[in-house]
């Protein structure tokens, strides 16, 4: 794909001209302080990032006016639809922002021969953050150890939100998987009577557990997965027990 699209649809074709395409900006931060007790300053105890503005300008025209409004119309429908995927051509790959169209002003129509009109659009990336087109995976299969440790380079600018699935090959009384990075202390853990055959899977982006298809509960916090080098450790409390172990994740970049 050379060409911007929305919702797999593209923006700008021989009746739709781009002038300009902007989503280099980063989206606004959300900084967390809490002011220092009896002197000046705060102390930053989180932050997180919260939406991008985006900004699409081209014109639109046509050889005849009938023509011309209904490829107005077309467009005004197509951006009227919420939530949809914002597609740009980036370093040879695809950026996705999920999106809504908050702005979408037609201005300075000009009659030649036949209709010009430019648009300027405004789209709100209410994730924050981009994807790639393409998921990154990292399988380990028959796993025997207690501590298992995996390192990864994760690619992207913002931290990965990994679907991890652990398969259960076989066990002897395998009683809790705990998960954890040495990115920070966050550690997730899972206490179940285990069985082989049993399927785990913990998506970070959902903040969901589920076990054979059912959601379960977790302790603790999910740790991270920031960009750059992350190694992972799935441990396993238990008497004997092969698992196998896939890490997939979208790069996400800001």
């Amino acid at each position: 794909m050379s060409v911007i699209q929305y919702d797999s649809t593209d923006l700008f074709d021989t009746n739709k001209l781009l002038q300009i395409g902007d989503h280099a900006s980063t989206p606004s931060r959300e900084i967390n302080a809490l002011p220092l007790a009896m002197r000046s300053g705060s102390k930053i105890v989180g932050s997180q990032y919260t939406m991008k503005d985006i900004v699409v300008q081209g014109v639109i025209w046509s050889t005849t006016e009938s023509d011309f409004q209904q490829k107005v119309d077309e467009l005004k429908e197509l951006l009227s639809r919420p939530g949809k995927y914002l597609d740009f051509p980036w370093r040879g790959n695809i950026r996705r922002y999920k999106c809504i169209c908050s702005k979408n002003p037609f201005t300075e129509e000009i009659r030649y021969t036949g209709k010009e009109m430019i648009f300027n659009v405004e789209f709100l990336a209410y994730e924050g953050f981009g994807r790639s087109s393409a998921v990154v995976s990292d399988n380990n299969n028959d796993q025997t150890g207690a501590s298992i440790s995996k390192a990864l380079t994760i690619t992207g600018s913002h931290e990965a939100m990994p679907i991890i699935t652990i398969n259960i090959d076989s066990e002897t009384i395998l009683s809790k998987i705990e998960i954890s990075t040495n990115a920070d202390s966050n550690c997730l853990s899972m206490v179940q009577d285990f069985a082989a055959g049993d399927e785990l899977i913990i998506n970070f982006e959902q903040r969901t557990v589920n076990l054979n298809g059912l959601e379960i509960e977790a302790d603790g916090n999910y740790p991270h997965f920031p960009p750059g080098a992350c190694t992972y450790t799935v441990a396993l409390t238990r008497t004997a027990a092969q698992v196998d172990i896939n890490v997939t994740y979208t790069p996400l970049w800001l």
